[in-house]
């Protein structure tokens, strides 16, 4: 293998380990939000299966108990207060975990001011709001 080969074998491996360490998140922070994600679907009686569809497929139909759950994990995080305000700073930290640096900055200016009916119907509009930024 020649030198030049070599040097790019290596750079490529660098490429590789670099997306790889970009891709990981912090790992107290998903244990956190794993039991969060527990405890709300215990609390609101809702399948965890469901929440996971409704994200993935990027589809939140109007249902009470999503609502719910959506509000459940946002105010446990601290990104929702009781009386239904966005907390900026606290939403930018948490969507720090699942996307980067300026999508999340993104994310506080298009969402931070999301109002709903109440605080279930809030947390609902807030989340279909962030899963919109992450795929522009």
């Amino acid at each position: 293998m020649s030198s030049s080969q070599k040097l790019s074998c290596l750079l490529l491996v660098l490429a590789c380990v670099t997306y790889t360490v970009q891709q990981l998140r912090d790992p107290a922070f998903m244990q956190k939000f794993q039991g969060y994600k527990e405890e709300c679907s215990k609390e609101i009686g809702i399948d965890s299966a469901i929440v996971d569809k409704a994200w993935a497929e990027n589809h939140f139909p109007n249902d009470e108990k999503l609502k719910c759950f959506f509000k459940c994990i946002n105010m446990k995080f601290g990104v929702l207060t009781a009386s239904g305000d966005v907390v900026d700073d606290e939403l930018k930290k948490v969507s720090a975990q699942f996307v980067d640096a300026a999508t999340d900055t993104e994310i506080v200016t298009e969402c931070g001011a999301i109002q709903g009916a109440d605080l279930c119907d809030t947390a609902m509009k807030l989340m279909a709001c962030i899963k919109s930024a992450t795929l522009d």
